[in-house]
């Protein structure tokens, strides 16, 4: 036993030994001129590689830019000029001439595009999750199909625009204008449309679940076979608003008079979907004072 534990400590000296000595020979070398040279040269090469790096993607960046500010390119060349700069992360886009380009199945996920203007684009199939456009112009825009769950729209204009079977699941459209957009079967469920203009829109058969209206212009809207179940339409505008076989009566903040008027115009029909017919009559009957 004694001789293992004489072992062990003459190994654990020898290799503290081996240590100081490897570590002489480095300060050794350290303090040496030629050394010093060596790591000097190093360094600079280093530094002049990163920053050849940086200057050749800053003038990559810059030639984008003019791409997407001057006339000239072709609409595949902004579109790839584009692309790059949102993927560059740049978030100035007030002179960029993106009007009308094809960007069907764009990934834009996260996009800073505040102010763009993207009036009369493609952006069919495309994904823009989480993106911010607030105050962007998507007039007369195609978004069919697009996925704009929690993006940031506020502030946006998107008069004419087609957002049928379009997401947008909790996104914020707070005083965006949809001023007649065509919004057929488009998901809305915990959105923000608080002083919206959504004058004359279609939303029919769209998904409004838990979505915030307070304050929005809908005259003359078509809500027709629409889920607004929990949808807040506090102080909304809803003139001529059409609102057939659709469950109002499971929204909020509607107005007793207007209530009043739906069960006269809107009640469910005989050709209204069975489900719906059951749940309005439930509703009507604990109105009523019913148990």
């Amino acid at each position: 036993m004694n001789g293992e534990q004489d072992l062990a400590g003459r190994m654990a000296a020898l290799e503290r030994r081996l240590n100081q000595r490897a570590l002489g020979r480095f300060r050794r070398l350290a303090r040496s001129p030629g050394w010093l040279a060596v790591a000097l040269v190093l360094t600079l090469n280093l530094w002049m590689v990163w920053e050849g790096q940086r200057r050749a993607a800053s003038e990559r960046i810059q030639n984008h830019f003019w791409v997407v500010c001057q006339p000239g390119a072709t609409g595949e060349e902004r579109r790839a000029a584009l692309t790059a700069l949102v993927r560059a992360g740049n978030r100035q886009w007030r002179s960029a001439q993106l009007q009308h380009l094809d960007l069907r199945e764009s990934r834009f996920d996260g996009a800073a595009l505040d102010w763009a203007d993207l009036e009369g684009c493609d952006l069919t199939d495309a994904s823009m999750v989480a993106a911010s456009l607030h105050g962007a112009n998507l007039q007369l825009g195609r978004l069919r199909r697009a996925d704009l769950s929690s993006a940031d729209l506020s502030e946006s204009f998107l008069r004419k625009a087609d957002l049928i079977e379009a997401s947008l699941r909790k996104a914020n459209l707070r005083s965006a204008s949809l001023e007649q957009a065509d919004m057929k079967k488009a998901d809305f469920e915990e959105a923000d449309l608080s002083e919206a203009n959504v004058l004359l829109a279609v939303l029919a058969g769209a998904n409004l679940k838990r979505a915030r209206l307070a304050w929005a212009n809908l005259d003359a809207a078509d809500f027709s076979g629409a889920d607004v179940a929990g949808a807040n339409f506090e102080g909304s505008s809803i003139r001529d608003a059409y609102f057939a076989d659709c469950n109002w009566w499971r929204a909020v903040g509607l107005p007793s008079a207007a209530i009043e008027r739906f069960k006269t115009e809107f009640a469910p029909t005989a050709e209204t979907p069975e489900g719906l017919r059951k749940d309005y009559q439930e509703w009507l009957r604990k109105a009523n004072g019913g148990e």
